[in-house]
């Protein structure tokens, strides 16, 4: 794990899911900063229609979020393209058992 002032670049296992929740905890053993907010970039899963709303499953982890989607992902889904790659900022469920979110910023087909 590398750190400087303002950020921590973490590098996960694909297979383990990575939740605000993970860092926080971190971050009191640390003692160092406070947390601000988990991006993720480049994360790839599959997307389906979920009612009104949108659902990834990661591809390695498996773990599932709520998508607050932008046109571009909603674009590939209406085309018929699941497999995609997000990019954008993670808010976890407050309510016990409720799921992650992602606020999408960037979205794209992932490559074969």
């Amino acid at each position: 794990m590398g750190k400087n002032k303002f950020f921590y670049d973490l590098k996960v296992l694909e297979n383990k899911p990575l939740l605000p929740s993970t860092i926080k905890a971190l971050l009191v053993k640390l003692e160092d900063y406070g947390f601000v907010g988990l991006e993720v970039k480049d994360l790839a899963g599959t997307v389906e229609k979920a009612g009104d709303g949108y659902v990834l499953t990661a591809r390695g982890s498996k773990q599932a979020y709520g998508l607050k989607p932008t046109a571009e992902l909603k674009k590939l889904v209406d085309g018929g393209k699941t497999a995609v790659t997000v990019t954008g900022l993670v808010a976890q469920g407050d309510e016990k058992g409720a799921k992650p979110s992602i606020e999408v910023a960037e979205a794209k087909e992932t490559a074969k």
